[in-house]
């Protein structure tokens, strides 16, 4: 049977790459108020995973 877990390290890079695909998300996001309010929710809520763990 193989063990489907993964270790703490993977999820720390993965929780941190998931941060920093968060980030060129909100990048992309239009420059206009809703693109920023949404950017900005983005990357409050996308990157703080990775701190919190």
């Amino acid at each position: 049977m193989k063990n489907d877990q993964m270790t703490p390290k993977e999820l720390e890079d993965r929780l941190i790459d998931f941060a920093v695909r968060i980030g060129n998300v909100a990048d992309a996001l239009p420059e206009t108020p809703l693109g920023q309010h949404i950017a900005d929710q983005i990357l409050r809520s996308g990157t703080s995973p990775a701190p919190n763990y």
